[in-house]
């Protein structure tokens, strides 16, 4: 009885702290634990797995297929003894009888990742499925230790493995043409063990994105001659596989703050690397994970960023000789990772490098992007910008996206918006509103917070990009512009290189701004609500004009009311999303009573 009571005062202990925001049972044993804190910082006991990546892999764009060997060096940092490993195997996505959240193409169907061969601590294990130490389920595979990895000791894993890149429904990675391939969700990876899951085993189905520890890569590509690598990290060789002239291009690029023209369409059929076979070196550091993509015949810009702080970026876009507007993307590369790094959130870019990969569709991943064509100069800013920021979350802040998409898609939204509008006159939350109504509406409109990887793909949309990218800028509106930077800086600060929760992200910005601010919390990101509000009256009281506004959704949104006078003049009055704070759904606004109105707009944002 005493046990129970003690548990009940704990729990309660957990609940009042949080100030009644719901947590599920796994986040409130991480506060329980100390693994994390109410103030929103890492906890006294906080602590994160690791891994080194040693991997080697041959490319061949003839088969289209990926031959690669890994050793994995796995660092179990928790308190707990693990008796297995789990590692993703992402290209079983396409294999035939796993679950997909869309159709795929029947030409993409196959019999998923070859595992050729597996070895833990330098044992051989009999890679087949179902045997005693090695079980494959969706897109994981589980490897049983035969003696368990302790606290504080490491443990590798070598594996050996082989996969066709797809041409048809290529989702994330895809072979283009016969020529040119973008290479991600490749190699077997250890799946996160973390505080408050355990091992992340849900499998990936298509539409949720990743969740990856920090690790250190080294990685060996081989391609064949005049095929060129972009990757994650830094090239280590590009004396090795580059002829002299390419290589002083490559060298004055690394030194130039104005675009270098790697390769022209001048350069079409020269003898661009050294040997029949080159393999091209890339080491990253503390990355979340390793994306590459080789072609021939494109062209390739790159320039470097000279950041205040003397901090060097190198930008470069590789493309297809008739990409629309690609010609412009190493520039808005360059213009946005200064952008970011001064203004918006105002925190050095975190990497040494950067590449646009002139693919399809747009992912994002470390120091590489892939990018498809859009059809006019803005739709490529908008583009190419929000798959940059994401470069801050969740690849500095290494987030989960399979449980909270909108902690990495509404920062992407929101964070480079105001250069978006300058460089390109797009405004990514204009062109998310446009199709809000009709989705806000239906039956699909669902809070943030509802686990990402139960969601389909309208609801998805909505609650990881729409609805938090309008957040922020709400939050914005409520702390006003320097309390809210100071706020996502420290957040920033806090927890780059580690796992942060939502909760750390609240508790930090109610910590850092002084005030509980868990009402806007709630109904933003909990609660079922939509964006709709109404100018419900106007009315002369007492010589007084007095509008009446009508909060017909639920959600706090600030209200901003246009209002036009008939000598010409017109006046932007705002009121923020704290006015809905105490349950009411309606507001009185008083007006300039000395003006005779003509019109009056009221409109959030």
């Amino acid at each position: 009885m005493k046990t129970i009571i003690s548990i009940l005062l704990i729990v309660s202990s957990v609940l009042a702290q949080s100030q009644q925001l719901y947590m599920s049972k796994p986040v409130q044993k991480a506060y329980e634990n100390g693994t994390r804190s109410f103030d929103g910082n890492p906890g006294e006991n906080y602590w994160q797995n690791k891994a080194d990546y040693e991997i080697e892999v041959n490319i061949d764009p003839w088969k289209k297929e990926v031959n690669g060997s890994l050793l994995v060096n796995y660092f179990n940092e928790s308190p707990d003894t693990l008796t297995k490993i789990v590692m993703r195997l992402y290209q079983d996505f396409y294999k035939k009888g796993n679950n997909r959240d869309f159709q795929i193409s029947p030409e993409a169907v196959h019999d998923g990742v070859d595992i050729k061969r597996v070895s833990v601590r330098g044992n051989e294990l009999v890679t087949s499925e179902g045997t005693q130490n090695i079980s494959r389920s969706g897109t994981n595979m589980h490897i049983s230790l035969d003696e368990p990895l302790n606290p504080g000791e490491d443990i590798t894993v070598e594996v050996d493995w082989s996969f066709i890149i797809p041409t048809e429904s290529t989702v994330r990675l895809g072979a283009y043409s016969d020529t040119s391939m973008f290479v991600a969700y490749w190699y077997p990876q250890v799946a996160v063990y973390d505080d408050v899951d355990g091992w992340d085993e849900g499998s990936y189905t298509g539409l949720t994105e990743t969740y990856n520890d920090f690790s250190n890569f080294k990685v060996h590509i081989t391609v064949p001659q005049n095929y060129v690598v972009w990757g994650t990290g830094v090239l280590q060789n590009p004396e090795e596989v580059l002829n002299e002239k390419y290589l002083d291009r490559y060298n004055e690029a690394n030194e130039s703050e104005t675009t270098i023209k790697m390769l022209t369409l001048d350069d079409k059929d020269k003898n661009i690397t050294i040997d029949e076979y080159s393999t091209w070196i890339y080491e990253a550091e503390k990355v979340p994970d390793f994306a590459f993509a080789t072609a021939k015949n494109y062209l390739w810009d790159a320039s470097t960023v000279f950041l205040d702080d003397g901090k060097k970026v190198f930008v470069d876009a590789g493309y297809k000789r008739d990409a629309k507007n690609f010609d412009r993307v190493e520039y808005i590369l360059n213009e946005a990772v200064k952008f970011h790094s001064d203004e918006m959130p105002g925190v050095t870019f975190p990497f040494p490098a950067v590449s646009v990969f002139n693919g399809s569709g747009g992912m994002e991943f470390p120091m590489m992007i892939n990018d498809g064509e859009t059809s006019t100069y803005e739709s490529t800013v908008g583009l190419t910008m929000h798959e940059l920021a994401h470069t801050y979350f969740p690849f500095y802040m290494g987030t989960n996206e399979r449980r909270y998409a909108f902690m990495d898609e509404g920062w992407a939204v929101f964070l480079p918006v105001e250069k978006q509008n300058e460089l390109g006159n797009y405004n990514s939350m204009e062109r998310r509103y446009g199709r809000y109504d009709a989705q806000a509406k239906s039956i699909t409109a669902v809070p943030p917070m509802v686990p990402s990887f139960a969601l389909d793909r309208t609801s998805y949309r909505m609650a990881s990009y729409t609805r938090p990218g309008a957040a922020y800028f709400a939050l914005q509106e409520q702390l006003g512009e320097e309390l809210f930077l100071k706020g996502l800086q420290e957040f920033i600060h806090r927890w780059n290189g580690k796992h942060p929760t939502p909760y750390d992200m609240f508790f930090t910005f109610n910590e850092v701004s002084g005030q509980n601010l868990n009402w806007f919390w709630q109904n933003w990101f909990f609660d079922f609500a939509v964006a709709e509000i109404e100018l419900k009256n106007f009315e002369i009281v007492d010589d007084k004009k007095i509008v009446t506004i009508k909060n017909n959704g639920g959600l706090f949104v600030p209200v901003i009311l246009n209002i036009y006078y008939k000598d010409g003049t017109e006046e932007e009055l705002i009121r923020k999303p704290e006015v809905w704070k105490n349950g009411n759904n309606e507001i009185a606004v008083e007006l300039n009573a000395e003006k005779k109105i003509t019109m009056i707009i009221t409109r959030s944002r």
